[in-house]
């Protein structure tokens, strides 16, 4: 999974924008980050990197960081929660996917949860974006 380069970039991008979040982001932000960092560290102890069946326990690890990010959407109103949510959803959609047809490849399996796990982490980064934004010019 991560000997690849891509791979490699994106836990690198992850940790970056994780780890902004965790340096100057607000409540929300760290809770996000956090569990993003979690879920990726959950993931990596039980994936199956024979990709040969359905992902049961990386699906329970998306699942958990589904309930974050929506607890967290409910509480918080940030536009960027929302976003991150909803690519979440499609990542675990994806789950749903193989579970609905086992045909369905690996490679376009791994793919699309890697696309959608981008896509949830650029919401992050574009909410530290706005939150750093607004910070600044609230000092101004």
């Amino acid at each position: 999974m991560f000997h690849q380069l891509i791979g490699q970039v994106s836990l690198a991008l992850m940790l970056l924008v994780c780890g902004w979040a965790l340096w100057r982001g607000g409540k929300p932000e760290r809770v996000a980050a956090a569990a993003m960092v979690a879920a990726w560290i959950g993931t990596s102890f039980v994936l199956d990197r024979r990709f040969i069946d359905i992902q049961w326990a990386t699906l329970a690890v998306d699942l958990m960081l589904l309930a974050v990010l929506v607890a967290l959407s409910l509480v918080y109103r940030r536009r960027w929660l929302l976003a991150a949510s909803g690519f979440h959803l499609l990542g675990v959609a994806t789950h749903g996917a193989m579970v609905i047809d086992d045909k369905i490849q690996a490679a376009p399996y791994i793919v699309a949860l890697g696309i959608w796990s981008c896509a949830v982490v650029a919401s992050l980064a574009y909410g530290m974006v706005v939150l750093t934004r607004s910070s600044a010019a609230a000092t101004r």
